[in-house]
């Protein structure tokens, strides 16, 4: 009995066994050396790391800059998710260091791309816009407009700067809700804590003293009167309330009260409007190779003019909706016989801000030539246009334009 081994290492290992007995039998066996092939097993300790990784990164940050740093992360679709979807919250804490990463934040947003086809990815991203654009108005008007004529920027980008400075421009020109909003998000960040008292209407609920009180803890109450635990104004305010609920839901009414007036506010939006319109209007002619507004890009051109007469209606009867009624009508002189149905729908839309958000004895003071012209074409529009939508608008817009003959506008001859 012989046993011959040989050992080959080129590139295989061959083993010859050679047995001697009635007869010659010969194994060989291969082996390679190449494991390319073999699939990497993870181990317990290996997915446990993976898990903690994976509940890390769907943390929410708690502050700015931590959130920032989550939505320029590219390899982690989980944590850009995560931080996109509570910024809009984060934003409307207003935390004190919002003005100095407001521009670094309105970038991120403006350049994130929905790589991971992620969802909910463009709503939050929209909202965490309008919401740097409300909470830091001048620095982030400032930078949309002046990036809306830049050339690295596709049309998609373009009409979302158009679209965040319309909705901020509403919400700016509302009244003001910021001490709610603050709260809401406060409340969807913060989890309650275990020693937080529960918010209720009456404090002497969450004391324990009211009336309603079962009669087990009437003992425990008087004792605590007895130690001298007296109600507050706001506690008494409450039981006084109460009361007239009770004697208002008894009480049968043969008229109804008059309704509240509601009280004046001050516009957030007037004393920054300048910001978001008068740039948007300074370069619309310039010939750009990404831009071209006078010619294929129509559609950026009529969104903009939208954008600018839903901006002017935020300042309906503000002392900054006078200069910027006549820079629009200026604006608006040239792309009145515009080829395209889209650029002059908007042009009529726009007229009709300008009719609804302007006084009209300013008007007829400012703009009577102008206005008596544009009758005559509102005219012409509503009788002769192609586009049934212009049409449509030109109606709209007609009876407002008569109005104004019955205050002393001149009127054209429509021959």
């Amino acid at each position: 009995h012989a046993c011959v081994r040989v050992h080959v290492h080129v590139c295989v290992r061959v083993h010859v066994c050679v047995h001697v007995r009635a007869c010659v039998c010969v194994c060989i066996h291969v082996f390679s050396d190449d494991d390319s092939d073999l699939e990497p097993c993870l181990m317990d300790e290996d997915n446990h790391a993976e898990a903690r990784r994976d509940a890390g990164d769907a943390k929410p940050p708690v502050f700015l800059r931590d959130c920032i740093a989550g939505l320029l992360v590219r390899e982690k679709p989980v944590r850009t998710m995560t931080c996109l979807a509570t910024a809009e919250a984060l934003i409307r804490r207003n935390p004190p260091d919002l003005p100095e990463v407001s521009h670094e934040l309105i970038k991120v947003l403006l350049h994130l791309s929905d790589e991971y086809s992620m969802d909910g990815f463009e709503v939050h991203r929209f909202r965490a816009m309008v919401a740097v654009t409300v909470f830091c108005p001048q620095l982030t008007a400032e930078y949309l407009t002046g990036e809306f004529y830049a050339v690295n920027y596709n049309l998609r980008q373009r009409m979302d700067m158009l679209e965040v400075l319309e909705n901020a421009a509403q919400e700016l020109s509302s009244p003001s809700k910021s001490t709610s909003s603050q709260r809401d998000a406060r409340a969807l960040i913060s989890p309650a804590r275990p020693g937080d008292l529960p918010h209720s209407s009456h404090a002497s609920d969450v004391l324990g003293l009211s009336s309603t009180s079962s009669s087990k803890h009437s003992g425990q109450n008087l004792a605590l009167v007895l130690a001298g635990v007296s109600q507050t104004e706001e506690d008494a305010d409450n039981w006084r309330a109460t009361v007239e609920k009770r004697v208002a839901e008894k009480t049968r009414r043969f008229a109804h009260a008059t309704a509240e007036q509601p009280k004046a506010v001050a516009s957030r939006f007037s004393a920054i409007a300048g910001y978001f319109f008068y740039p948007l209007m300074a370069e619309f002619d310039s010939g750009l190779l990404t831009l071209n507004l006078l010619g294929s890009d129509f559609l950026i051109l009529g969104r903009l003019v939208f954008t600018l007469g839903s901006i002017l209606h935020c300042t309906s009867h503000c002392p900054p909706a006078r200069a910027m009624a006549s820079s629009l009508l200026q604006f608006l002189w040239t792309l009145r016989s515009h080829t395209e149905p889209f650029v002059r729908r908007s042009v009529l839309f726009a007229h009709c801000m300008i009719l609804c958000s302007v006084d009209q004895r300013f008007l007829i003071q400012d703009h009577s030539t102008d206005l008596a012209d544009c009758h005559k074409w509102v005219y012409d529009t509503m009788s002769s246009d192609p586009d049934e939508d212009c049409r449509k608008l030109a109606c709209h817009a007609m009876p407002m334009l008569e109005s104004l003959f019955s205050l002393g506008l001149p009127q054209m001859s429509l021959s």
